[in-house]
């Protein structure tokens, strides 16, 4: 990880989920914001546009997982976030939909810890990737000009 923190967004109805990947998260130097529902997730991102990386539960009340990602990739300011899906169980149809809904990864709530870190830090490493990607794409579109 480069000197910023990276900012992440846990959405999970579970406040105990939601406490366990914060104190994960936070003790190997991540800004962890919290959402116990699909729409206050979104009412976060809408004010806080330097997440990273969002792990998203698929099973809440109200507004899923699959919906609020839906939201995520249709909106352009949320589009390039790296989303990490969450299941207390593992089907292979939500995972097959997580991914064909733009979904970057699909982690059981189970996982251990190591597996946790290795997939975050993955993702916070191939969003600021992209982001640098783009950046210097955009520069040299601009010098060829």
């Amino acid at each position: 990880m480069n000197s910023q923190s990276p900012r992440l967004l846990i959405v999970d109805d579970e406040r105990l989920q939601r406490t366990l990947l914060r104190g994960i998260l936070r003790q190997n130097g991540y800004l962890v914001l919290e959402a116990s529902s699909g729409s206050e997730a979104l009412q976060i991102l809408q004010q806080d546009q330097a997440v990273e990386v969002i792990l998203l539960d698929i099973l809440m009340p109200g507004m899923g997982g699959f919906e609020v990602l839906k939201h995520l990739k249709a909106d352009p300011g949320s589009r390039d976030i790296r989303v990490i899906m969450l299941s207390g169980v593992s089907r292979a149809e939500d995972k097959v939909r997580a991914f064909q809904l733009g979904a970057a990864d699909y982690m059981e709530k189970s996982s251990k810890v190591a597996e946790v870190l290795a997939r975050v830090s993955t993702h916070v490493e191939l969003r600021r990737a992209n982001a640098t990607l783009q950046f210097n794409n955009a520069d040299f579109k601009h010098v060829l000009s």
